[in-house]
């Protein structure tokens, strides 16, 4: 059902990244004249040794 890309670092033995989509249409599923539509898209990316991202401070840290 996905269908994509996905990057591997062969002598470290993991994934570098992946990129994966679906876009699937059933019809039929509760009855003849029905019919549902799902897409969805993944990705992922390992960061690079000594990169951060950014990111937003929870709650309970927005109050100190």
């Amino acid at each position: 059902m996905m269908k994509g890309l996905v990057r591997f670092d062969l002598e470290r033995g993991r994934v570098v990244s992946q990129k994966l989509d679906t876009d699937r249409r059933v019809l039929g599923f509760a009855g003849g004249a029905s019919s549902m539509r799902y897409v969805s898209r993944y990705e992922e990316q390992l960061l690079k040794p000594g990169e951060k991202l950014a990111r937003k401070p929870n709650s309970s840290e927005e109050r100190k």
